[in-house]
């Protein structure tokens, strides 16, 4: 980015945006109705780029201006505050842009302060209550002795005795207290993720991912912005499963697709996606081959897929179950040392009266 700092200040900011914006137009076009666009920044720059974007992409469609802290603290600001964070500009292509919400993992004071319950079995747990937001008649109904709150419960008797069999359920030591539902932490899905990325470091020196390129960006950063995992969820109350998808740009051999199954097998993960610029050769294909199917509801998906980008813009798709939820962590698989599984909770809203 210091080129670009001392681009600015040789006043070219006018024949700069002249540049972008053919540029930006076109990535425009180029977007399909459901996508978006993040412009990476710096502060001398962003204020004209958002305006720019506004003309292009429409003031409704910009989404957020991210800070990214892309350094630490500068010991030479004499002058001003150090110089530590970058934007991104973040729009849609339209009013139909998808957005998933993704999460990090809870910090550790908030574990400490919101799951300190623990079970036998060693799992940490919070509990929230059980009662309707309103009064549901229907759902009054004594169980195992104990009252139900004036508006009721929040899940019918059946549903209830069904938390109770799957050991969800948590009952207080007095019958004057309330049943209360469990919710373990590894079926949490962490802290959503904000506008200021603070825990995505830069590429430093000795990165393996370090290729020399001035501007190069984190791999973490880009996956965070592109999605490095799919979570899918089969019926209510089955486990969450995960898809690991793995981006390459330039050369790729088999060993990269062995890296990315040994990360399926260490992550528990179902499917394994590997996207890259050329075709798989031989050699890949037999070791995609060679890991077999995932059996869903829906048919049997290979565990290890080969995506280029050319399959991409011509619609091919993940071999995958329909039903999804998207979540994405800051760092890369195979940097990550543990990853927690989210799903959503099959209960809380309570039931239809009908």
């Amino acid at each position: 980015m210091q080129a670009f700092r001392t681009f600015l200040g040789d006043s070219n900011m006018m024949a700069y945006l002249a540049m972008m914006a053919p540029r930006l137009v076109e990535l425009r076009r180029a977007l399909k109705p459901t996508g978006s666009i993040y412009l990476h920044c710096d502060p001398t720059a962003s204020h004209y780029l958002k305006m720019l974007m506004d003309a292009i992409f429409g003031p409704i469609n910009f989404k957020d201006e991210i800070v990214w802290k892309r350094t630490s603290g500068h010991s030479d600001a004499r002058r001003n505050f150090g110089d530590q964070t970058d934007s991104l500009l973040f729009y849609g292509r339209g009013p139909d842009a998808i957005f998933n919400v993704q999460y990090v993992p809870y910090s550790e004071s908030y574990l400490k302060s919101h799951y300190s319950n623990v079970d036998e079995s060693g799992r940490r747990f919070t509990t929230r209550d059980l009662r309707s937001p309103h009064p549901r008649p229907n759902l009054t109904y004594v169980y195992k002795g104990y009252q139900p709150h004036p508006n009721g419960w929040s899940v019918s008797l059946e549903r209830m005795q069904e938390l109770d069999a799957a050991g969800l359920l948590y009952f207080p030591s007095g019958k004057a207290g309330r049943i209360r539902i469990k919710r373990y932490l590894d079926d949490a899905p962490g802290s959503p993720v904000g506008n200021l990325w603070d825990d995505i470091p830069p590429i430093n020196s000795q990165a393996q991912e370090r290729l020399g390129y001035p501007t190069q960006k984190p791999e973490a950063l880009l996956e965070r912005i592109i999605d490095g995992r799919i979570y899918f969820h089969e019926g209510d109350t089955a486990k969450t499963r995960q898809i690991i998808l793995s981006v390459k740009a330039g050369h790729v051999t088999v060993a990269h697709l062995r890296d990315l199954r040994g990360v399926l097998d260490r992550e528990k993960a179902e499917i394994g996606v590997l996207i890259c610029m050329d075709a798989a050769t031989t050699p890949m294909r037999k070791e995609a081959a060679s890991a077999g199917f995932y059996a869903s509801p829906w048919g049997q998906h290979p565990r290890l897929q080969i995506l280029t980008i050319e399959d991409l813009l011509t619609g091919k798709t993940i071999s995958r179950p329909p039903q999804q939820t998207n979540v994405t962590f800051k760092r890369a698989p195979r940097a990550r040392d543990e990853v927690r599984e989210t799903r959503p909770m099959p209960f809380g809203e309570p039931e239809d009266s009908n």
